[in-house]
This record gives C-alpha cells, structure tokens and sequence, in this order.
C-alpha cells in the first residue's frame, strides 16, 4: 500500500511535468518525501517498542490473593470490624493479598444486599486500594 501511494503520485507528477528539469524536481520531491515516510516509520516505532517495555513491567508486578479462614485475621482487624464503623456489615470471606511492597489484608463483607470490599494493613488500619 505504501509502495502504491508513492508510485501514483510519481504518475501524477510526472504527467503534470513534461520537461526534463521538472523530472529533476519531481525526484527531489519524491526523495523527501520518502524520507520523511521513513523517519516518521521508525520513531512510530520506537515509541511502540517503549509501550511495550512499559506494558511488561506492569504485568511482571506479582502480586498473590489467596483466600484465609476469617478466624486467621489478626486481631487487630477482628476488633477494627467489630467497632461503631463497621456496625451492620457481616464479614463474609477473607483474603491475604502479598505483593513486592508487603502484604494487606481484603475482607469482603455484607449489610443486606449491600456487598463491599475493605482492605486492612496488618495493625487493622483501613487502606485505600
């Protein structure tokens, strides 16, 4: 496609140019414009291999949730739950969550029909994920 583009407009500027030294001038023309098709082509295409570089570091982030029997918590959170805050909500499953930084607590819980996720670092402190 690319090669079809340039060649038409070569026809098209060699039909509208008759004389030898607009020859010279098409080229000149034709040249630059290639070139510029070619660097443009290879900074795309760095800047694509950057992405990519970027995209595999945020994947290789590990991070494992498994799931803990409620009576596993700490303390600190069993107590945190049990305060005015959290009045109304059952907590239904638990989990530990461990990535490069440390680990967390995620404890979903439930009031009715309403379901939420908390997460707790382990002296029971809420944390925003």
């Amino acid at each position: 496609m690319f090669c079809a583009f340039w060649n038409g407009l070569r026809i098209v500027l060699v039909k509208l140019t008759s004389k030898k030294y607009h020859m010279k001038l098409t080229k000149t023309i034709l040249t630059g414009l290639f070139a510029t098709a070619m660097i443009t082509t290879a900074y795309s295409g760095v800047l694509n291999e950057s992405s990519f570089t970027i995209d595999y570091k945020t994947i290789s982030q590990e991070q494992t949730k498994e799931e803990i029997a409620l009576t596993s918590l700490p303390s600190a959170i069993t107590d945190e739950l049990k305060t005015d805050a959290y009045a109304g909500w059952k907590a239904k499953k638990a989990y530990v969550v461990k990535t490069k930084e440390g680990k967390h607590y995620e404890v979903l819980v439930s009031n009715g029909e309403e379901k939420m996720s908390l997460f707790f670092n382990e002296d029971g402190r809420a944390i925003e994920k």
